[in-house]
This record gives structure tokens, sequence and C-alpha cells, in this order.
């Protein structure tokens, strides 16, 4: 995948292969191809696991991944105004605020629907 180069890609794969890719960082070898699961997986099986060591949720990470494609596309066609001047920011995880300022999407999804908040088993960190 060459990350910037182009924004033809549709968005939707580009954000699946870029989260399969970051989860494949953060743990390498691991079964799980989404945030949710690695984060669920992680805090799950973790000894001293706390809510501040959480790792972001898929759904938050979206908006993260789409910034960086949005401004590594820029970097890479920076020379070329014809390339840059019709793309709107919005789309990659931007927003407008009340001054009419481009500032970054705030995402407020904290835990996955599918996800347990507590667990009863005696061997996660969740007790």
């Amino acid at each position: 995948m060459n990350f910037g180069q182009t924004l033809s890609d549709t968005p939707e794969d580009v954000l699946l292969k870029a989260e399969e890719y970051l989860v494949q960082v953060i743990k390498p070898n691991s079964q799980c191809t989404t945030m949710d699961c690695l984060r669920y997986d992680l805090h799950h099986t973790g000894k001293a696991a706390d809510i501040q060591s959480l790792l972001p949720t898929s759904h938050s990470i979206k908006d993260h991944i789409l910034r960086c494609l949005y401004t590594t596309f820029l970097q890479v066609h920076c020379m070329d105004e014809t390339q840059t001047s019709n793309i709107d920011p919005q789309m990659y995880g931007y927003t407008t605020d009340e001054n009419g300022h481009i500032v970054p999407t705030r995402a407020y999804k904290s835990v996955p629907d599918k996800i347990a908040v507590t667990c009863a088993c005696k061997e996660c960190s969740t007790k």
C-alpha cells in the first residue's frame, strides 16, 4: 500500500488496511485485525491494565487514519496545486468549528457496542 500517494482508493479500503497495519505495529503476530479486538485482547489478558492505557477504539482511530492520509497526500503533492486544491479536509477527519476554523473531528464513542464492560472470569484485569 502506498499510503498517501493517491486518494483514489476508497477510504474504507485504506482504513481497513491502515488499521490492520497499526494492530501489527502495536502487537506483532496478533490474530486481531481491528483496534477494538486488540483493545479488548490487551485489556482482558493484561495483568495491570487500567483505563489510561487502553488503546483507541476502531471508531476513533478512523479519523486519525483519515487525517494522516490527508496530510501525507498534501505533503507528497505539495508542489502540485492542481492535485491538492480541490480536496475537502472534512472528508478526512476534520470539521469546521463555530469560528470557521478547520479542526480535528472528535470521537466520543469510548467503548465498542459489542464489548462487555465487565468480565466474570478470574484471570483478566477487568475484575
